[in-house]
């Protein structure tokens, strides 16, 4: 098999390089990421469907901020409920929270009330888009 049609067939040849080595490893790398892109939208689904998260996200997609004892109060769940279903929305980047003052201290310092004020992020709308993008 020393021959040049040996060398030609024989893809493995240092001489002649198989073209379709890197076209069969670029679309196995692009199959790779694909399925990993549809594994994170899915985690990502189940993340937002859950009813409580689902209850949470639609009513802070008024853009308004509000803290937990808030949150529970409007949707009818437990305050230690929805502290669990905002971390978990805050742990995959669908809200964000900031610290204000509820009631300010008047006459003796530290006697003040602060909480953390949660909205969304622009990720619950990118995500709603992609499954948007997959259904049609």
């Amino acid at each position: 098999m020393d021959s040049i049609f040996a060398q030609v067939i024989n893809t493995d040849s240092p001489h002649m390089p198989n073209p379709l080595a890197n076209k069969g490893r670029n679309m196995e790398m692009s199959v790779k990421k694909s399925v990993e892109d549809d594994a994170q939208l899915a985690n990502l689904l189940y993340v937002l469907m859950q009813p409580t998260r689902r209850k949470i996200v639609n009513l802070l997609q008024s853009g308004e901020s509000l803290y937990i004892e808030q949150i529970a109060d409007k949707i009818g769940e437990d305050r230690r409920s929805v502290s669990f279903h905002l971390a978990t929305l805050a742990e995959n980047g669908f809200v964000e929270g900031d610290y204000k003052l509820i009631n300010p201290a008047t006459e003796n310092p530290g006697s003040g009330r602060g909480a953390k004020f949660y909205h969304l992020t622009p990720k619950v709308t990118e995500v709603l888009k992609k499954l948007d993008t997959i259904l049609r």
